[in-house]
């Protein structure tokens, strides 16, 4: 054995575990901030799921660093090494009930972060001891390595190196991998017996089957309760029969994309219920070729979700788009909630945010170029707060205001045009102003944090 190597890996060892109790903090914040990430795009698709996080524990860490070097002296040669290597310090768990959810939590996560490893893990059966050989796999669950993304305003206090492993395991699986453990490895009953071993293997054979019959339980479930059903009662119902007719049509799964705007806007024009929806979509994959391949083409460099392209069909289709005369009708506070409702469905319906703010900044639409110049640089730094929270909008700010409205009343690209059309519907599609200004604060500082002043230059 190499005593040097051993040494130096054990000395790197020590010092990162010394150190572990400050960076704790850290990986658990981030832990925490890419569950939460995930939990809210989970629920704007009506996806149930239970989503924990942790930041690894020194005693766990300290076992895997010495279990891994132990073959490999030379593995650990300075801090970098082990943050190179262990990519669990910060951890994220998604229990999903059905396969179809594992398969639409996959998609979404490609959305939501940056995927730099994906394995789905799949136990082999081994022979725990000379008595006893496996039968059966004691687990399985999709594993991911993932970072931020470079554009991720809501992740960008963290480095973007930093990474995070995700779990995806079913429910079933999820919950036995639990008794497993707690009886092999924690010693819940003592050293383990060979008929505990048979019991589990047995019972894990039992979780697989059991797992496949809820998965169709559920699927017959939701079916029913999508015929059941006259209107949409909730994003799940929604979910349910927009993925039921991708599926019908293209015999594959996708993401979805968030609901709550496609469930106002069915709500609107009274289509929101399973038979209007067919129709919609019915239509929508009847289009002429060329026609679906320009709408495509018109967002650009990030195709459209499934909710999206239903949003669009509906708007530029059967609806009617805003005209500039629209905007006279509005006060000035109302042009207010217009313009920062725009902001927050454009984040909300396009990602990554770069996908949005390269057509709302584009070079191509030179209406009112004053706007795009300096209006909207006066948008991006000023505490509009202020304009919700006082009791009247003076005469200087209500024309910025309206000449931003008419700006984007004239915009030619698709994603903006449909973010105004919708916000410029009703009021119904006006965001909350209190609840969800964070929103649009989130929305605007994307040409803050991305240091577009340039851009609004060119």
């Amino acid at each position: 054995m190499d005593t040097m190597g051993s040494e130096e890996s054990s000395k790197v060892i020590s010092d990162f575990l010394r150190g572990w109790n400050e960076s704790i903090h850290y990986y658990h914040n981030f832990a925490k901030a890419v569950a939460d990430k995930c939990r809210r795009a989970l629920e704007s698709r009506g996806i149930e799921a239970e989503v924990t996080y942790r930041a690894k524990k020194e005693k766990s860490l300290a076992n895997k660093l010495n279990q891994r070097s132990k073959p490999n002296p030379y593995i650990y040669k300075d801090r970098e090494a082990i943050l190179h290597d262990i990519q669990d310090l910060a951890g994220v768990r998604i229990v999903v009930k059905t396969l179809t959810d594992q398969i639409a939590v996959h998609s979404i996560l490609y959305r939501e972060v940056n995927i730099e490893k994906y394995a789905p893990k799949q136990d082999t059966p081994t022979t725990a001891t000379s008595l006893f050989s496996r039968k059966h796999n004691w687990y399985s669950a999709n594993h991911y390595v993932a970072r931020r993304r470079k554009e991720d305003l809501e992740l960008q206090s963290f480095g973007e190196y930093t990474r995070v492993e995700i779990q995806v395991p079913l429910a079933f699986q999820h919950a036995f991998a639990k008794l497993e453990h707690d009886i092999v490895y924690k010693g819940r009953s003592g050293s383990v017996t060979l008929k505990q071993l048979q019991l589990l293997d047995n019972l894990s054979g039992l979780v697989g089957v059991t797992t496949d019959l809820a998965d169709l339980a559920i699927n017959e479930s939701d079916q029913k309760e999508e015929l059941d059903c006259g209107s949409f009662e909730n994003f799940h119902q929604l979910g349910v029969c927009l993925s039921r007719l991708v599926k019908q049509y293209h015999h594959q799964e996708a993401d979805i994309g968030p609901l709550e705007g496609l469930q106002r806007l069915l709500k609107f024009r009274g289509l929101d219920n399973p038979i209007s929806l067919g129709d919609i979509y019915d239509h929508l994959e009847s289009s002429p070729l060329d026609m679906k391949e320009a709408t495509m083409r018109s967002y650009g460099n990030y195709p459209p979700r499934v909710s999206v392209r239903v949003m669009d069909y509906i708007v530029f289709s059967i609806g009617s788009t805003p005209h500039e005369s629209d905007i006279d009708r509005f006060s000035g506070r109302e042009i207010l909630a217009v313009i920062v409702s725009t902001f927050i469905w454009l984040n909300e319906l396009f990602t990554p945010h770069i996908a949005w703010l390269s057509k709302l900044l584009s070079r191509s639409y030179r209406y009112e170029d004053g706007v795009r110049h300096h209006d909207l640089t006066w948008l991006s730094k000023t505490r509009l707060e202020e304009l919700r929270d006082s009791e009247m909008i003076g005469v200087e700010d209500e024309e910025r205001l309206r000449r931003i409205a008419r700006w984007f009343s004239h915009h030619t690209e698709r994603p903006v045009k449909l973010a105004f059309s919708i916000s410029s519907l009703d009021s119904s599609f006006w965001r909350d102003l209190d609840n969800e200004w964070h929103l649009y604060v989130q929305a605007i500082s994307v040409m803050r944090i991305l240091k577009m002043d340039a851009v609004l230059r060119t």
